[in-house]
């Protein structure tokens, strides 16, 4: 395992650094003992976060309103093994000249977190083309619309929401 992605996880994750994780099944088969899952999540710019733990909810930005989307976000929650909670955005794109973004890491609030990430900033940063074929402003705004609902959705999860300390009806 390379040192470099492990240290740059420990410091954010307890990630134990040898033996067996194990966690109790909560759903399923209570008393049950299970490996946690071990995640390797891209970040741009940085080393990959590593950390064993499972994940909570996802929102797959591929389709929106039934349309298939050539730029867009996925969004996902984990539970670390610490029970920290770790935060993931991937900004994909199938545009030629643009390259994907990913952003992880430690979430103690997941609102702020998700919320706190410009959505037209990947957009900027991931083109490598200075001629666009379409007015940045235009195609921020509708990538922005889209994003800002996934979170909404994201958060409204009733997993998520207790983690964000909101109360559901």
């Amino acid at each position: 395992m390379d040192k470099a992605v492990v240290s740059d996880a420990v410091s954010v994750l307890e990630m134990p650094p040898m033996g067996r994780n194990v966690r109790k099944q909560g759903a399923g088969c209570p008393g049950k003992e299970t490996e946690m899952e071990r995640y390797v999540i891209k970040r741009t710019g940085n080393a990959p976060l590593v950390f064993r733990g499972e994940l909570l909810a996802e929102q797959n930005g591929a389709r929106h309103c039934g349309k298939d989307q050539n730029r867009y976000h996925n969004l996902r929650v984990y539970r670390t093994e610490g029970g920290n909670h770790v935060g993931e955005i991937e900004f994909l794109t199938w545009w030629e000249g643009e390259s994907d973004y990913h952003e992880a890491g430690e979430a103690t609030d997941l609102g702020l977190f998700f919320l706190g990430y410009s959505p037209g900033y990947a957009l900027m940063r991931s083109s490598k083309s200075p001629q666009q074929t379409e007015p940045f402003w235009e195609a921020e705004g509708e990538i922005t619309f889209r994003y800002e609902y996934q979170v909404g959705e994201l958060l409204a999860d009733h997993t998520v929401a207790e983690i964000a300390g909101k109360r559901l009806p």
